[in-house]
């Protein structure tokens, strides 16, 4: 039997319509008032300023030792001025009212991306009865994994993630496999037009955990930006392929992150609505890329009807428009030979059933939790807003490290 997964409810959704004082989590601030996003209040924050090289080259002047050379340390200030407006001009962010980086081609015409950032369930994404070509995209995923690994009953470390562009061909099944993913969720968004293709795409990477392993609850972001800046992006949506049936479920919790590293108020407190989502072979689920997610092992009530042998393996694609995240780069050309055997398979074709989901009441899952074979709770429905006027009325932050994030609307 299926365990149904659970759908998000409607204070969980924005698609850019409402105001951000309706935002669960993010609130605009009056005009007389600016979001401080500012690095030096991270706890990852770190000081980037690099030493300068001593002078090696030959010169037909001597500077007597003791002495300050005029010239050099002119030339020495430039430089540090050049660098540092290049660091600032590489780390500017400019994110919308509700923390996301605005779709349209930026500067000039920034605009509100048409995407469902609901959470979506679609069962049989995959085909997994086709067992030649699905077996080989789980031996894909193995061979990809490069996450660390972690021991039993410990949690999942972030590691390294790939990138896809949305105007680069694939090179082998996985590529292939997240370029298709990011196509589906862009359907109807016209490259060049309402994003930057180049910039565009799929940041993807699998893990292969044993089943009573966690990945612990997170954020999906630029890990890199926030390190070095503090400025908190996310991908436009996030989303999970399951390729085997085991392990704990995702639960993806009704917490949107802030936009700075600094307070904590905005994510404190409890936190009583969720959805689940069970692995199965080929199911495949997105959701609002600045939601708390994870898979605690925990939460896996169905644990007695799997292998131990099994393993959970995720593909997991964030798609991101008109932002790369900084440490994602292609999947290296020197491991595409261990693909060499996958290279002739199509990837399977997508299908684009989606089924309603369930609302998870987490206390009463929690009661129930081991008396549980199936979770069945009430259908809960939204229907989803249209997106509002593109640009018209749009308000945008702009951020730069150690400055404050200044607002605007464009009219």
């Amino acid at each position: 039997m299926t365990a149904p997964s659970l759908s998000m409810p409607s204070s969980m959704h924005d698609t850019g319509k409402r105001t951000v004082e309706e935002l669960d989590g993010a609130i605009q601030p009056p005009e007389s008032q600016r979001l401080r996003l500012d690095g030096s209040a991270s706890e990852h924050s770190h000081d980037d300023t690099q030493q300068e090289r001593p002078n090696t080259d030959s010169s037909e002047e001597t500077v007597v030792k003791g002495e300050a050379d005029p010239m050099q340390n002119s030339d020495e200030e430039e430089g540090e001025e050049e660098e540092e407006e290049e660091e600032e001009e590489e780390e500017e962010m400019v994110l919308d009212e509700f923390g996301r980086v605005p779709g349209g081609i930026l500067p000039s015409n920034p605009c509100y991306p048409d995407l469902n950032y609901d959470f979506r369930n679609f069962p049989k994404f995959l085909d997994s009865s086709k067992e030649k070509e699905f077996n080989q995209l789980v031996q894909s995923c193995q061979l990809a994994f490069n996450a660390r690994n972690t021991r039993s009953g410990q949690q999942y470390s972030t590691g390294e993630t790939f990138w896809i562009a949305s105007d680069t061909e694939p090179r082998m099944p996985l590529e292939k496999l997240a370029k298709a993913v990011f196509e589906f969720h862009t359907q109807g968004l016209e490259p060049g037009v309402h994003y930057e293709p180049s910039k565009s795409g799929a940041e993807w990477w699998t893990l292969a955990f044993e089943p009573g392993d966690d990945v612990g609850l997170h954020w999906d972001r630029d890990y890199e930006l926030e390190s070095t800046s503090g400025i908190l992006v996310h991908p436009h949506l996030s989303t999970v392929t399951y390729l085997t049936g085991v392990g704990g479920p995702t639960i993806v919790f009704d917490k949107i992150s802030p936009m700075e590293t600094g307070p904590l108020e905005e994510i404190l407190g409890e936190i009583a609505e969720g959805i689940l989502s069970r692995p199965s072979p080929g199911k495949h689920v997105s959701f609002d890329g600045r939601l708390l997610h994870g898979a605690p092992a925990d939460a896996d009530a169905w644990k007695h009807q799997h292998s131990k042998k099994e393993k959970r393996i995720t593909f997991l694609v964030n798609v991101w428009l008109n932002h790369v995240p900084v440490t994602a780069e292609r999947f290296p050309e020197e491991k595409i030979e261990m693909f060499k055997e996958m290279m002739a398979l199509d990837v399977i074709p997508v299908n684009d059933t989606e089924e309603e989901a369930e609302l998870l009441d987490l206390p009463e899952m929690k009661k129930r939790q081991e008396e549980l074979e199936e979770i069945k709770l009430q259908f809960k429905t939204t229907a989803r807003t249209p997106p509002p006027s593109p640009c018209l009325g749009m308000t945008l932050i702009t951020c730069r490290r150690g400055l404050r994030c200044g607002w605007s609307s464009l009219s």
